[in-house]
């Protein structure tokens, strides 16, 4: 453990310690109580929107993806397999990346549904296939 300064977005942020975990997990806590618990890499690229609900975790990402995550209430707390990143949590579906640049994402976690505003003036609502 040490003291060491944090800076997130334009205004300073004063970080009281920065822990290391055996696992190589970086945990900072903040002096306003807040603290990162776990660093996961789930796109290749920079995350443009994230939508999170009880049961439900919706991200889109410049690369053209957008994932729907899906936590059961029966599966709180649980893994969803050996060496998962997001414990607890399913994929429930990836759409097809497009050709142009996603500029924006905004999803409705409830009813399963992403829309994503491509950089060419495509807009795409994203609905579930099948049910959960």
């Amino acid at each position: 453990m040490f003291q060491r300064s944090c800076y997130v977005h334009s205004s300073a942020v004063q970080c009281q310690k920065e822990f290391r975990s055996l696992s190589n997990i970086v945990l900072f806590e903040f002096a306003g109580g807040i603290r990162c618990a776990k660093n996961v890499t789930i796109h290749n690229a920079a995350i443009l929107s994230i939508n999170a609900g009880e049961h439900w975790l919706g991200i889109g990402a410049a690369d053209n993806s957008l994932s729907l995550f899906h936590r059961p209430q029966e599966r709180l707390g649980s893994f969803s397999g050996p060496g998962s990143k997001m414990a607890g949590w399913q994929l429930y579906r990836t759409p097809q990346k497009t050709v142009a640049m996603v500029r924006c994402i905004a999803s409705d976690l409830e009813r399963k549904r992403i829309c994503s505003g491509g950089r060419n003036g495509l807009l795409r609502l994203w609905d579930a296939t099948i049910n959960i």
